[in-house]
Formats: C-alpha cells, sequence, structure tokens
C-alpha cells in the first residue's frame, strides 16, 4: 500500500468515530428533549386538572344541583341549569383541548357528574333549559355526563 492510500483510510476512520460521537450527541439530545416535554404535558395536565376542579367547586349552581340530585331534591331554575350547562362545557372543552384527563377528573367528581346526568335523564326539568339541554351546543356535555354515568356504574 502506498501513502495516499494509508491516509485516506485513516481519513475515512475519524470520520467514522466521529460520526458515531455526533449521533450519540444527538441521541442524548433528542432524549432529554422527550423528557422535557413530557415534563411540560404532564405540568399542563396538572393545570388542566386544577382548573377543572376550581370550575366545578366555584360553581354555586354545579353544588347546589350536584347536591339535589344526590339528595334526590329539585333544581329549579333555567339560569340554574344554563349556568351548570356552561361550566360543565367549559370543562369538556379543556378536555377536549387535552389538557385535562377525564378520567381523574371522574376519580374526583365522577359521582357529582353523574348524580347530575342522572337526574337530568330522570327528572322533569323547566322546558327552556330542557331545549338547550338537547342543543347541539351541549353535545359533549351530554356526552361527558354519560361518560361519568358509565363510570360511576362500572366502579361500582
Amino acid at each position: 500500500m502506498n501513502n495516499c492510500q494509508i491516509n485516506w483510510e485513516a481519513v475515512s476512520a475519524i470520520s467514522s468515530a466521529l460520526q458515531a460521537i455526533i449521533l450519540l450527541f444527538s441521541a442524548l439530545v433528542v432524549i432529554s428533549q422527550l423528557r422535557q416535554i413530557r415534563q411540560q404535558s404532564i405540568e399542563s395536565r396538572i393545570t388542566g386538572l386544577d382548573t377543572s376542579l376550581k370550575l366545578l367547586d366555584s360553581s354555586e349552581d354545579f353544588t347546589k344541583a350536584s347536591y339535589a340530585a344526590m339528595h334526590n331534591s329539585i333544581v329549579l331554575g333555567v339560569s340554574t341549569w344554563s349556568n351548570i350547562f356552561e361550566v360543565i362545557d367549559q370543562v369538556v372543552l379543556l378536555i377536549d383541548e387535552k389538557y385535562t384527563d377525564p378520567n381523574l377528573l371522574l376519580k374526583l367528581k365522577g359521582h357529582e357528574l353523574a348524580a347530575i346526568g342522572k337526574y337530568l335523564s330522570n327528572v322533569q326539568i323547566p322546558e327552556e333549559a330542557r331545549q338547550e339541554w338537547e342543543s347541539e351546543k351541549y353535545k359533549g356535555v351530554r356526552e361527558f355526563f354519560n361518560k361519568a354515568i358509565k363510570y360511576v356504574d362500572e366502579s361500582k
């Protein structure tokens, strides 16, 4: 072999080693970024869950309706039902946008949500509220209440 061939083989070996080092470094950076993204996702979901819980807990109408539904009382007022539908719609939006884990929310508030959902299907509410409830706008709310009822029934 001549000197020229040996030099090119050395350059090729050094180049391969350099590529391996760059590849290893890139893999470490990707792993680090994936961990960071996962951490941010978890933090975002915790914030979304906290927001959902605050929405539900700060709504006097939701609290009143869940208590009434669990104790077989009557919930009156179109505005009460409108407020409840609106609050649950906001929670459903957080779930749809993947800011809140629906299963964890149901573990925390499922019994209250299921009680209201059963109340809505079994008890006569004011006609204006019934029309609002059955509107396309609250389709996601109806589905979420049904999911809460199913969750509670399965957890018994």
